[in-house]
């Protein structure tokens, strides 16, 4: 999760997640959970594997033994 952070360095956290440099960054909070639920104040886009097609609210589910995580 980023925190209150300027947009220009929302392409640097994206450079940076290849290293995983930015899980050290005081901007960025990483959390853990089974599910998660993300809301907004109004209307906004959210998108998965590259392709926005959707608005928020919404849940995420993470089955045990699904997700296969590479350090």
């Amino acid at each position: 999760m980023i925190r209150e952070a300027p947009r220009r360095l929302f392409f640097t956290l994206m450079n940076e997640l290849r290293t995983g440099v930015h899980v050290r960054r005081p901007e960025v909070r990483i959390l853990r959970g089974a599910e998660i639920r993300v809301e907004a104040d109004r209307d906004l886009p959210y998108g998965t594997d590259g392709e926005v097609d959707a608005t928020l609210p919404v849940t995420a589910r993470v089955l045990p033994g699904a997700l296969r995580v590479l350090y």
